[in-house]
Order: C-alpha cells, then structure tokens, then sequence
C-alpha cells in the first residue's frame, strides 16, 4: 500500500508537471504583444509616406515649413524604439533575424533623414534666393526703365522670366542660357552705375548663380529620398515577422492539442480511479468532477480568446477554394464588401473570379503568383461591394497544402486600401492641372505681342489663356481710368461661345466695398461664393443673376507698387472653390498682364522718341549738309575738309534796303523769306549747296561737300535761274527789285566749328573774291572771275568787261555772264 501510494503521488506530481508545462506553452501566444509589433510596423510605413508626400509637397511650394517632416521623425523613432521589444513568443533565431533586419531598417531611415536634412538645407537657400530673386530684378528693372535704360530693363526682364520658368519646369537647357544673361550682367554692370546700384546688380547676379547652383540639387535629392529602400525594409521586416508568427501560432496549436489529449488521458485516468474508488469515496469523486468541468472552462476560455481576435481584427481574413468559393470569412471581411455578416458573404459569392474582381483577370493573376511563390503581398486590386459600388482592397496570403504537397485552400487578409487610393487620385489629379498650368504660361511666356507692345493683341492671349486653363466661362482684364474712379474693360473673353468684348464701365461709386477690397489684396481675391463673399457681395444685386456668375477670382495688375487694373476670372453655373495653385496661376497671368502693358508704354515711348529724333535730324540737315551731319553726331570737335575745284556765288537783292524803309517790318521779312524760299528751291533743284544768308545776301557753293566735275555749270545754272526769279517776284508783286550776282570757282576749306548754334562754312581766298564779284557787281548782272570764265566760256555767252580794281588783290579781269550757247541744254 504504502508504494502503491508512492508510485501513485509520483505519477500524479508527473502529470502535474506535464499539464503546467503545457498549459503554459498553450499561454505563450500574447496578442497584446503581436498586435502592438505589427501596429507600430504599420505605422511606420505610414510615416514612411507621408514624409515621401511632405518632401514634394515642400519642393512644389504646398509645404512652406518643415514642422511636419520633425514631427513625423520624432513619431517614427519613437515607434522604432518599441520594435525593439519583439514579441517573446518568436523563437530565438527568429528574433535574431527580425532584430538583424530591424538594424537595417533603422539604417535606412537615418539615411533617409540625412538626406532629409540635406534637402532642407538646400532647398532653404534655394526658397531664399527665389524669393529676393523676383523682387530685386523686379525693382531694378523699373528703376532701369525710369532712368531711360530700357535695354536694361529688358535685359533683366527677359532673365526674371527664364529663372521663374526654369524652377517651375524640369527644362536643365535654360540653365546655360541664364548664365549666358548672368554673364552679361557681370561683365557689363559697370555700364549701368549711373542707372542703378551696383551693389544690387551683384545681388542679382548672386540670387539667380544660387538659383541654378541649388534647384538639380535640391531636385535629385527629392528623387533620392523618394527612392530610398525604407519601405522595401519594413516589407521584409513585416514578412519574416509573419512567418515566425504564424511558426509560433502552429506551435501553440500544436501544444493546445496535446493540452487536449492530456486532458482525455487524465480524465481517463480520473476516471478509472474514480470507478475503482467510487464505491471507497464519493468525495473523491466530486473533487475529480470540479476539476474536470475547470480544465474543459480553460479550454473554453481560450477558445473564445481566439475567436475574439479573429473576429475583431483590423484587417478582413478569409480561406477561399482554388475553384474561387469562400471556405471562412471574418465579419471584418464583410464589412469590406458591404454584406452585413460572413455568412451573406459566404453564401453570396460562389465565384470570386467574377463577383469580387472588377478585373476577371485578376483572380487568374491572383493563382498564377500563388503557383510560382506559394505567398503574395500587396496585391491590390478593384472589387465589387455589394451594393454594385467599386472599392480599392490590398491581399497578402498563402496557400496551404497537405503533406504530399496538395493545396487544400487559400488563407490570408484583405486591408481597404480606398481611402489611400482616393488620396493618390486627388494628388494625381492636382499634378495634372499643375502640369497643364506650367505649359500654359510656358506657351504664353513665348507670345510676340506680350513682348512688342501689341496690348491688345497679348490680353486677348491672357484671358484666353486662363479661360481654357483653368475652365472658367468668362474672363477679363479691367483698367483704371486717371482718377482711379472707374474701372473700364479693355477686353473680356467668353469661353463657350469663343468671343470677346470690352468697352464695358464699373463705377467705385456702385461698388466701393470691391474697390476698397482690390486696392488692400496683396495676391488676389478669392471669393468661392461670390453672392455672400463681403469683398464681391455688392454684385449679387444684379451683375451676378444676370450672367450666371457663383464665384470669382480677381487678380490686381499692379505696375511697380501702384494697382492699375484687375484681372477677373468669373465662373458660371455653380460654387467653386478655388485653389492655391489656381490662385498662384492667376496671380502669374496677371504679372504677364503687367508686362504686357509695360511693353505696350515702351513701345509707345520708343515712338515718340523716333518722332523727336526724326524732328531733330530734319532740323540738323536744314542747318547742315547731310554727309557733314552725320560725320559731326558720330565724330567730336571741329570738321573741317579741303576742296580744290568749287564754284562759290553770292548774290545781294539791290534796292532792297531803300524797300525797307517803306514797308513795315514783318511785311519786309516775309517779301525776304519768298525770295529766299524761291533761290532754296532752285538751289535744291541743281543740287548746290546753300551756306547761309546774311541781311538781303544769299551765300551758295557747287561742288561739295560733294565734289563734282561740273560744279562752275551748275552754279551758272543757278545764276540765271536766281535772275529769272527775281523778274517773276517783280511781275507778281508789282515791287521793282534787281539782283546783283558774283562768282568765282577755286579751293576752299569748309567744315563746322565751334561747339553751339552749328553751321557749316566756308573760307579762303575763292570766298574772298566771289564776295568781291558781287560787291563790285553791275546790278541786273552776273559777273564771273576769269578763272571761271575759262571753265564756262565753251557753253555760255560773256560779255568781256575788263580789268577792275579788286579790294586785297589788285586789278583782276571779269566777265558778264549772259545766257547759255545751248538753250536745249
């Protein structure tokens, strides 16, 4: 007795024993554990794309601080800390693993954040530059054009818009043509310290070299940190994890089966020695009751556990044939796919192929990967919920197979992937219009009419432009009037019937609250309801009803600091909410507003200028010859050439001055001035050259300052035309005047002297006696000297009148010049 008690207390401490080592082994798996590991695993993807979101966000402009990107590293390495604490139910050569792959992980995001870090350093000079850039060249450029230096101007126009146009578009080629204006403006700076500071040209120059040094720079590091390996890492991470889950899960299985048939063998036992003590002790059997019905509640217990967590997970788990039927579903699952419990679902579906996937082919897709890796993950693709509505879902599984390699069924998850997907679409979307808005003002910016002046021609391309752009039905482009209490409409296009318009008049006096609006915005005025927006509300009286119109976007045109007009965009039918990037567009097609109407005032300016330079070199070339005017605007100082061979006339109205004492002045001087007008015409007509008229002399020269074979015949021809001139003047005026005419032919020097009240004149000699020939003239006659008599004696007719007592030379014999020896000529 005493060793059967003793065998029988050893069997029972080992059954015991045997039970707490199961019964602990079946307490291995904590769910707390495993659902914290892959929450944080999540997560951490999550973050991994919305830092990938912020980083685009902040290089496209969306993001104008880096608060986001701190945050997110902060939630990140705060979720990386508590991987550390790897569920203890993974067996130890798979925490290493998971703890290996875990490093690589962390590696791969201090990469990332470096590279972040890079990226804000970088893109910080870069906003920095973008944002004095404008502004600076901008101003200097209206300083430039004040100051009369339009080239400048220009100069630094035409660079403002290909830096703007280089950061808002991957075209690498402006670069070296930036640096071509860049250059230019270095090596000529000095050109313009008259015009504008220096200092401010060097900081141009500084901002747009920093501009072209940081925007591939802070472009690639966008695309590093995009391509960074981080959520690869997290992938692997998740998918070894999974494996020694579903290793540890096996196990606990396992030992709850072994848990189970100890249970039968106890009871067993219990119950054979309850049968064989049954009849010796009652309460022995009572005891073994109790504690069997507490081994089948634990077991219960756990069971339940299990079925809670299947039920309640996040994600939707399911087992499903290889024909396509479902074999178990989670009422997660249903809930994906809009039925109200797993078994609708179940019973609904009898071929996944064709009631689940939108695309049949996917299922077959689905197998195909199946057959080739026996696991798939992140499979996404579109379903069909049960109300007919499309949703986006993502599926990692396994097949699950018998010993000999026989698939028995599929199992796996299902996580809604639609917000995500709607997330891409709205982002994908808005980079489209961006896009569209990017080449919209490219193909603008390439407008001849925006440039030349043509205003009305380079408005008509800007509502156009935002028009068809943005969508919106009428667009239009008002002005001032000088007193700022009228805007006026120069141009207003109507998208659907492809029209435009202008010549209408809004009155401040009707509106003051808009006015007062336009005149305090700083980018524009958004107004998504035009009809309740207190900056527009005054038109809902009537402007608004009438055309249709729900929401507005005005853009002030500004010249320098002063508001001069108004860019509307007005779109008809429905509320619309404007965006950020369709007020930064429309806020551009106004600057190009500007620039059109800055050019259309050059173009203005460089007319009156030519008008006035035309006036000017009229008035120059009816002081001067015109080869001597155009040799004094580019030579400096005193002109002054020799001419061997001309013929010099002067002729002095005789009784002109006794005239004067018996007419008045101005009747005088307009007698004098048809006389003289007579003798310019005649001088033009021979092609001669009038010097200049002094009292009632006139002074005029053949022979230069062109020479001339025949200059002593041309000047005869001017001779006896003057004589007839003044027998006509007598005929019509009833005033008996006579002309007394001298000439003689020899060297000269002529040229301009002096430095005010130019005129070309002539001195030597041959002028000194030509003076002579008509002072010591018969009146009515036309005396030559002898030298000029020699040059004319074979084509006209002289009377011989001797030798003459000329005053400074002596006695020289002259000549009467009479007529020609060939009138047809």
């Amino acid at each position: 007795m005493k060793l059967f008690n003793v065998i029988l207390i050893f069997l029972i401490s080992l059954a015991l024993c045997l039970f707490v080592f199961l019964f602990h082994q079946t307490r291995n798996l904590d769910f707390q554990q495993h659902d914290n590991f892959t929450s944080n695993l999540l997560r951490i993807k999550e973050i991994d794309a919305l830092l990938n979101q912020d980083v685009v966000k902040s290089r496209s402009g969306l993001l104008t601080y880096y608060d986001p990107l701190a945050n997110n590293f902060a939630e990140l390495k705060k979720r990386q800390k508590r991987l550390n604490q790897i569920p203890n139910f993974i067996e130890q050569s798979g925490q290493i693993k998971i703890k290996k792959l875990l490093e690589l992980q962390r590696e791969a995001y201090r990469q990332k954040e470096q590279l972040i870090e890079q990226f804000k350093s970088q893109e910080s000079i870069l906003k920095n530059s973008l944002y004095y850039f404008p502004t600076l060249t901008t101003e200097l450029a209206e300083k430039a054009s004040r100051k009369g230096d339009e080239r400048l101007a220009e100069r630094l126009e035409n660079l403002l818009r290909d830096v703007l146009i280089y950061n808002l578009t991957p075209r690498e080629e402006l670069a070296p043509q930036i640096q071509g204006q860049l250059g230019v403006l270095l090596t000529t700076r000095s050109q313009y310290s008259d015009k504008v500071n220096g200092a401010d040209i060097e900081r141009v120059i500084l901002h747009g070299k920093t501009i072209l040094t940081k925007k591939p720079k802070v472009d690639a590091l966008v695309q590093d940190i995009v391509s960074q390996p981080t959520s690869h890492r997290s992938e692997e991470v998740y998918k070894v994890y999974n494996q020694y889950y579903e290793k540890a899960v096996k196990r606990v299985n396992l030992y709850r089966m072994l848990l189970s048939l100890f249970y039968v063998v106890v009871i067993s036992t219990i119950s054979a020695y309850i049968i064989i003590r049954l009849v010796n002790s009652a309460k022995t059997v009572s005891a073994a009751k109790e504690k069997l019905q507490q081994a089948l509640l634990s077991t219960q217990s756990a069971e339940e556990k299990f079925r809670s967590i299947y039920e309640n997970s996040t994600d939707g788990i399911f087992q499903t044939t290889p024909d396509g039927k479902y074999i178990s579903a989670n009422p997660t699952l249903a809930r994906i796919y809009g039925y109200s419990s797993p078994e609708e679902l179940i019973a609904s579906i009898d071929d996944i192929k064709l009631k689940v996937y939108v695309d049949p082919n996917r299922r077959s897709e689905f197998i195909a990967a199946m057959e080739k890796h026996n696991t798939i993950s992140q499979f996404e693709s579109q379903v069909y919920r049960k109300d007919g509505s499309i949703t986006w879902i993502s599926e990692n599984a396994r097949a699950v197979k018998d010993d000999n390699g026989v698939l028995l069924y599929y199992e796996g998850t299902v996580e809604d992937i639609a917000q995500r997907k709607l997330t891409e679409g709205i982002l994908q979307e808005s980079d489209i219009k961006l896009r569209l808005q990017q080449l919209a003002l490219m193909e603008l910016s390439k407008c001849h009419p925006l440039y030349e002046g043509d205003l009305d021609a380079a408005l008509r391309e800007i509502t156009e432009t935002a028009a068809f752009t943005l969508g919106v039905e009428r667009v239009s482009v008002w002005f001032y009037n000088e007193d700022g209490s009228k805007l006026h409409c120069v141009d207003l296009y109507q998208l659907s019937s492809n029209q435009h318009a202008k010549n209408f008049e809004l009155g401040a006096s009707d509106y003051p609250g808009y006015f007062k609006a336009l005149e305090a915005a700083e980018r524009a005025i958004a107004a998504n309801d035009a009809h309740t927006d207190p900056r527009t509300c005054e038109f809902a009286a009537s402007y608004l009803p009438s055309l249709g119109i729900y929401s507005m976007l005005d853009v002030p045109i500004r010249l320098g600091k002063r508001t001069v007009g108004v860019l509307c965009h007005e779109h008809v039918g429905y509320p619309r909410e404007w965006t950020l990037e369709e007020e930064n567009f429309a806020s551009y097609l106004g600057y190009m507003a500007s620039l059109a109407m800055e050019a259309s005032d050059r173009k203005k300016a460089q007319a009156a200028l030519r008008l006035e330079q035309e006036k000017s070199e009229r008035l120059l070339l009816n002081i001067l010859p015109e080869a001597i005017a155009q040799r004094l605007k580019q030579e400096q100082g005193s002109i002054a050439d020799s001419f061997e061979s001309v013929s010099v006339l002067f002729a002095d109205i005789v009784g002109f001055t006794q005239l004067s004492s018996r007419i008045a002045p101005t009747e005088l001087v307009n007698l004098l001035n048809q006389i003289f007008s007579a003798f310019d015409h005649l001088a033009d007509r021979h092609g001669l050259e009038k010097i200049k008229t002094i009292g009632d002399a006139y002074m005029v020269v053949s022979g230069l300052p062109m020479p001339r074979g025949d200059h002593a015949e041309a000047i005869a021809e001017m001779a006896l035309d003057m004589q007839q001139a003044i027998i006509k003047f007598t005929n019509t005026t009833g005033i008996a005047l006579n002309i007394r005419i001298g000439i003689h032919s020899g060297p000269v020097v002529a040229g301009v002297i002096g430095i005010k009240k130019f005129i070309y004149d002539l001195w030597g000699d041959t002028v000194n006696i030509a003076s002579r020939m008509e002072s010591q003239g018969i009146p009515g006659h036309i005396q030559v000297s002898g030298f000029t008599y020699e040059l004319l004696q074979h084509k006209y007719h002289f009377q011989h009148r001797g030798i003459i007592q000329v005053k400074g030379k002596g006695e020289m014999t002259t000549y009467l010049l009479n007529e020609r020896k060939y009138s047809s000529n």
